[in-house]
Parts: structure tokens; C-alpha cells; sequence
């Protein structure tokens, strides 16, 4: 079910905040992942830089290291509709 419930949360965040998302699947990400990234990035105008995709694999680090401030404040906007809501387990 949670498969189920994620895609449920994507359709609602789309429908109802008319949120853009890219829809995605787990398997897709399995098998070709760094394809994936590249594709999330140009739908999400976000620069995709090779280097940290490269500097990531070889790092357990966080993220926080390895994106701009633009792509920062990308992700951060989206999680703008949903006020009341603690992402910080997220680091949002």
C-alpha cells in the first residue's frame, strides 16, 4: 500500500494545490536512476550538474552539500501549499 498512498499523494498535491509534478516510477528509478535525475531536473528547470551527481555516489553526505541555492529554494517552494505541515524530516 504505500506505493499506493505516495502516487495518492502525488495526484492530490496535483489536483487539488495544482502542484507540477513529474510522475515517476520506483522501477524506472531502480534501473536507470541517474537518467531519472537528469529528467526531473529539465522538468523542474533545475540545473543538473554531473559533477555532484558523481561526488554523490561516492559520498554518504548531505544533499544540503551538493545543491545551489537556487535548486534550494526550488525544492522549498514547493512544499509552500501545504502550510501547517512539518517537513523538516525531510530537511525542508
Amino acid at each position: 500500500m504505500p506505493s499506493i498512498k505516495l502516487y495518492l499523494s502525488w495526484y492530490f498535491a496535483k489536483q487539488v494545490y495544482n502542484i507540477d509534478v513529474m510522475f515517476i516510477s520506483y522501477e524506472g528509478l531502480l534501473d536507470n536512476k541517474f537518467d531519472i535525475l537528469k529528467k526531473l531536473c529539465n522538468y523542474y528547470e533545475i540545473e543538473y550538474n554531473a559533477k555532484n551527481v558523481e561526488n554523490s555516489k561516492q559520498s554518504k553526505g548531505s544533499a544540503d552539500k551538493m545543491l545551489t541555492e537556487k535548486q534550494k529554494e526550488k525544492i522549498i517552494e514547493t512544499f509552500k501549499p501545504y502550510k501547517g505541515l512539518d517537513f523538516s524530516a525531510l530537511g525542508v
